[in-house]
């Protein structure tokens, strides 16, 4: 068994997508695990990776700047065999030089390309496997987010100032987001569809993101905004980015819209997995109580016998 090639991939959400304090829950299983695996000797001969997909997204935490930066800035360890580790120590050397570079899911893709197809030599034999990503077996350079392939919404390279809530352009921006979703949501909102049309609430947040000199240019500059809302009648807390122009100045969305609280239920009427995050079912809305005519007589409608 020890002298054939295994592949196994274990997804694990169930203790953290509900409660960011439940996943202290898997750490001793996890320990336990590993501690396992190293005294069956299974790890002479294994790479391990343990990663998280992303951050805490639906959590009281994540609508708070610290939160929206951890949901951007996944877990990620790498393990390599100490038999590898002597004899290619270049790739335990490029693990360690990129510790501390701007590193993404697509690096991650070219790493496990290079070892299953035996990619290790200290210069790689292909510029890359896929289109963007950089082994982080070897010398990642010095990215901006879009050269590293990463969607600005999910950027934290960025500088930003905060905004008032009230401040006319945050209204603005909130405005053009319920708009969007709305739009997205077109095909299945009312009256035909099953879902409510939404309201903007309330504005919670609102930041001017400001682009590095690597990517901000006098032509077709625009200003980008990241918004935070809470629309209704779900109460949903929509967060995205959009961007105004002098051709546009209500502004136009960027990227995904991300929900930041839990849906639950209120999405069961759909089976598209991105809409669910929007849809408010309209067999959740709050019923009209019929009027009811009262029994009682009112004293202009009693009659008055004079004689």
């Amino acid at each position: 068994m020890r002298d054939k090639r295994y592949f196994a991939f274990s997804f694990v959400t169930g203790y953290s997508h509900h409660s960011i304090n439940e996943v202290q829950v898997l750490d001793e299983p996890l320990r336990a695990f590993l501690e396992g695996l190293w005294r069956s000797d299974a790890l002479k001969n294994t790479v391990v990776i343990v990663l998280g997909d992303h951050g805490n997204r639906f959590d009281d935490f994540r609508a708070t700047v610290l939160g929206r930066v951890e949901s951007n800035l996944p877990y990620l360890t790498i393990s390599l065999p100490p038999a590898t580790r002597a004899a290619k120590p270049h790739l335990q050397e490029g693990l360690q030089r990129n510790n501390a570079t701007f590193i993404t899911w697509y690096d991650v893709y070219e790493l496990l390309s290079d070892l299953a197809l035996a990619n290790l030599q200290a210069a790689s034999r292909v510029a890359r496997f896929g289109q963007v990503g950089w082994s982080l077996f070897r010398g990642v350079p010095a990215r901006t987010c879009p050269q590293a392939g990463v969607p600005w919404e999910y950027c934290v390279c960025v500088r930003e100032v905060a905004l008032r809530a009230g401040d006319a352009a945050a209204r603005a921006a909130g405005r053009a987001l319920v708009a969007h979703v709305n739009a997205l949501l077109a095909d299945r909102a009312r009256p035909a569809g099953p879902c409510a049309r939404l309201e903007l609430a309330r504005v919670l947040s609102a930041q001017l993101l400001l682009p590095s000199a690597a990517v901000a240019g006098a032509k077709g500059f625009a200003a980008a905004l990241r918004v935070t809302v809470r629309v209704s009648p779900s109460g949903a807390l929509l967060e995205g980015r959009v961007e105004r122009d002098a051709w546009n100045l209500q502004g136009r969305v960027q990227g995904d819209v991300a929900r930041i609280n839990q849906y639950g239920n209120q999405s069961h009427c759909l089976t598209d997995r991105l809409l669910r995050y929007y849809c408010y079912c309209v067999d959740l809305l709050p019923r009209p109580v019929p009027h009811v005519p009262s029994p009682l007589l009112s004293p202009s409608t009693l009659a008055v016998d004079a004689t």
